[in-house]
């Protein structure tokens, strides 16, 4: 037994086990919770994911569209389309690209004729925006990339 603890092939054996039992480990401790990497609602049936689209659909019958810019001092949307009811306040989801920790639901109020603004402000990361109402009868949705300060909100569907 004294030789076989000289050996260096026997500790490496062991220590390469021990590694990846504990590297197994701590993988299913970190993904052991649910990963939220979108707010929809998906349905899993026969490998077969379908989630429902009638959001994206209102929202392209009535020709939304929107354009955010994204300042220091805070974000502002412009509305492009008299169907945005001016009165409403619209909820903003910034869905971080990779950290759903760092994901934001942001309440925009009217400022102005078809202008909504808040306060808050996004960090420069990438993240994935959806421009609802309260109701969710609809959604606009785009895409912020790093660096960017405007970015153009429309249905996910489209016409063509």
């Amino acid at each position: 037994m004294a030789g076989a603890a000289r050996q260096p092939l026997l500790w490496l054996v062991v220590a390469l086990t021990l590694a990846v039992a504990g590297a197994s480990v701590w993988t299913i401790r970190t993904a052991r919770g649910p990963l939220p990497t979108t707010p929809d609602a998906v349905k899993r049936v026969a490998q077969i994911q379908t989630t429902d689209d009638a959001r994206d659909r209102r929202a392209l019958e009535l020709g939304l569209s929107a354009e955010l810019e994204l300042g220091d001092l805070g974000l502002r949307l412009q509305g492009e389309s008299d169907a945005l009811a001016a009165d409403a306040v619209l909820r903003l989801a910034a869905i971080h690209a990779t950290d759903a920790s760092r994901d934001r639901l942001i309440d925009l109020r009217p400022c102005g004729p078809r202008r909504w603004c808040a306060e808050a402000s996004l960090p420069d990361a990438r993240f994935r925006l959806e421009l609802a109402p309260a109701d969710a009868a609809w959604r606009i949705v785009g895409a912020r990339e790093l660096g960017q300060r405007h970015v153009t909100l429309t249905p996910a569907w489209s016409d063509r």
